[in-house]
């Protein structure tokens, strides 16, 4: 359904996304997990009317459900709805464990817009690209980012292994910021290697970084000829491998989120420059 607001009271865009589950989202959210659970015949009717429909979830499911969250959920439906409702990291939790089971292509659509559409920071995605829309178990809950930051790091996250870890790591529902940093960093190693040190066996960014300090004219990537000093870039890089270096010099701090996600978006910017995009 479109909706062009027509006053600014109802123009959202701008509003902060959250981690929350307001209850303006319960009844959706209810219904969609309500059809994932008749669709794979994981409830029962404790009464034997079969067009009366779900009133308990399968013991043999809440068993598992039971084990892998290691607390006790009820069987009945209504009660259960209500225990993962209202606690939004469980919440999160157990949209993940059925996306990651349950959901075909269009069970995983039909969530999406209903967490889109009510400015939820999680978003879904597709786990296996190469899976078809019938599979099921190739979809995660994972942090919501913009289209245009997406975009932007396309080309780089379809090409660079390391840079997918990274952005993996950034943007997951638990984000591991130190390894966001240690894998820009490994994918810039690479790709300077390549460009500037392709006989070079053992890249080390710093060193990389030493090298072009010293030689910056090596320096070529797109649009350089508008620099009438080539260091801003050298300077981009160096304050990413300043950030790995003060995680792994032993004073213990890891890197924040902010560091973390402008180490990414340096990365994949200088990655981008450096083939044309």
């Amino acid at each position: 359904m479109r909706f062009k607001p027509f006053t600014k009271k109802y123009d959202f865009s701008k509003v902060s996304l959250t981690e929350d589950y307001p209850s303006y989202l319960h009844a959706p959210l209810g219904q969609w997990v309500y059809d994932l659970v008749e669709n794979n015949d994981l409830g029962t009717n404790r009464h034997g009317y079969v067009s009366s429909g779900i009133t308990d979830l399968k013991r043999s499911f809440v068993n598992r459900l039971n084990t892998l969250f290691r607390q006790t959920f009820p069987t009945d439906l209504n009660a259960f709805m209500v225990k993962i409702l209202y606690e939004p990291e469980l919440t999160s939790n157990f949209l993940a464990l059925m996306l990651q089971n349950y959901c075909s292509g269009r069970d995983a659509v039909r969530l999406e817009i209903i967490l889109a559409d009510g400015g939820s920071a999680f978003a879904v995605e597709k786990s296996d690209k190469t899976a078809d829309e019938y599979e099921t178990g190739v979809y995660d809950l994972v942090k919501r980012v913009s289209t245009e930051v997406r975009k932007q790091a396309e080309s780089a996250l379809s090409t660079s292994e390391l840079i997918r870890d990274a952005w993996a790591a950034c943007y997951s529902r638990n984000p591991d910021h130190a390894k966001t940093v240690t894998m820009c960093c490994d994918a810039l190693e690479h790709l300077l290697r390549d460009k500037y040190e392709p006989k070079n066996m053992k890249p080390q960014l710093g060193l990389l970084v030493k090298n072009l300090r010293a030689n910056p004219g090596k320096l070529s990537y797109k649009g350089d000829t508008l620099l009438e000093n080539k260091f801003d870039l050298i300077a981009l890089i160096n304050a990413a491998t300043s950030v790995r270096g003060s995680h792994t010099a032993g004073t213990g701090r890891n890197p924040t989120p902010d560091e973390a996600e402008y180490v990414l978006q340096a990365t994949i910017f200088i990655w981008n420059l450096h083939h044309g995009i």
